[in-house]
């Protein structure tokens, strides 16, 4: 037999409801163990006592109400992280392999194994518990690997000298004596192995209504959250303009440029320059949108002579509009020139554009 770590969904939603309960009364607490002074100067005035507790107790139910909501958040979250956690202990304790010819340190028996159970705070070990079938004690706690569990040397409260410890059960009370072995000093622990049940707590279904929002309650938590998120990235988008009110100035007054109006643009920028056959190609419509070009140079002057007048030009008749040559500029090859045009579509991007021109 062996401990069954996964349990229904509802075990888990209960164990997440007490912890939540738990976390919210103890800042309730600790809220309200910090009383109001007696009067509070504001303005050179002084602020009523009553008013100052009326103010500390609306604070209180905003601070508790953001509680109740972050762990609505998190609540499926961490119980399917939970229920993780106790299918792989259960998988863990299911693949293990028993150890065998373990027998009773009394008589030699052969014992057998009741329970098995992880061991350690990283649950990456299986522990093993052997009982003799004659009732013999010790029992024998036995790893996987058949090492055997040693507990630590047990030492006398009164003369640090060693103890001797001897166990016997009656029942479900197992009844541990320790003698020390040099001032003779007897101690007796009592281990009862039936389950206590808890007090019930009379007001855990009230508080339950307060702090454990059901779905209703949690979907207005979350939509009012992202509602003041989206808030919040207006008015620090409305700040920022106005801190760079002069780059969103320019931006403003650039040219939008679709395509057609950009062949349109280039083509009458260059009309009077030594270029000739300007082609473009199909358009990319990707995340980036960008059109390819090729133009025909006739005259004698050397490569790098034709790239670097026609990237100026470029520059030049692009300057004042939401389009620019791409990083890899201008190639040229038998007198053609090719190279890619981008757009930038969106405000922030072209603020950026502008503020590092």
């Amino acid at each position: 037999m062996s401990v069954k770590y996964l349990q229904g969904k509802e075990e888990y939603i209960k164990r997440y409801d007490r912890l939540t309960i738990w976390r919210c009364r103890h800042a309730e607490e600790m809220y309200l163990s910090v009383p109001p002074k007696e009067t509070l100067e504001s303005n050179g005035e002084k602020v009523p006592a009553e008013t100052l507790r009326i103010l500390m107790g609306s604070f209180i139910d905003i601070a508790l109400y953001y509680m109740a909501g972050s762990a609505y958040k998190e609540k499926e979250s961490t119980i399917a992280k939970w229920m993780d956690e106790d299918r792989r202990r259960d998988e863990l304790l299911e693949k293990a392999e028993q150890p065998r010819l373990i027998r009773c340190k009394t008589c030699l028996t052969s014992m057998d194994c009741s329970t098995r159970n992880l061991w350690g705070d990283k649950d990456d070990r299986v522990m093993f518990f052997f009982e003799c079938p004659k009732g013999c004690l010790p029992h024998r706690l036995v790893f996987e690997n058949g090492e055997e569990y040693k507990r630590e040397p047990e030492v006398c409260e009164k003369c640090n000298s060693e103890v001797e410890r001897k166990s016997e059960r009656k029942e479900n009370i197992i009844t541990t004596t320790k003698t020390c072995v040099s001032c003779g000093n007897i101690e007796i622990d009592e281990l009862n192995l039936d389950r206590e049940i808890e007090p019930e707590d009379p007001n855990y279904e009230k508080d339950k209504a307060r702090f454990c929002m059901n779905d209703k309650e949690g979907y207005e938590f979350i939509d009012g959250e992202r509602n003041r998120e989206a808030l919040n990235k207006i008015l620090e988008k409305d700040k920022e303009r106005e801190q760079q009110k002069d780059l969103y100035d320019e931006v403003s007054k650039l040219k939008k440029l679709n395509i057609p109006q950009l062949k349109q643009h280039v083509a009458e920028a260059l009309k009077d320059e030594v270029y000739s056959n300007l082609i473009f190609e199909q358009p990319r419509m990707e995340m980036i949108v960008s059109i390819g070009f090729t133009i025909e140079d006739s005259t004698t002057q050397h490569e790098h002579a034709s790239r670097m007048k026609l990237q100026k030009l470029f520059k030049k008749c692009l300057e004042k509009t939401n389009w620019r040559l791409m990083s890899e500029g201008v190639s040229y090859r038998l007198g053609v020139l090719s190279g890619r045009l981008r757009v930038y579509e969106k405000e922030e991007d072209l603020v950026k554009l502008i503020s590092q021109k």
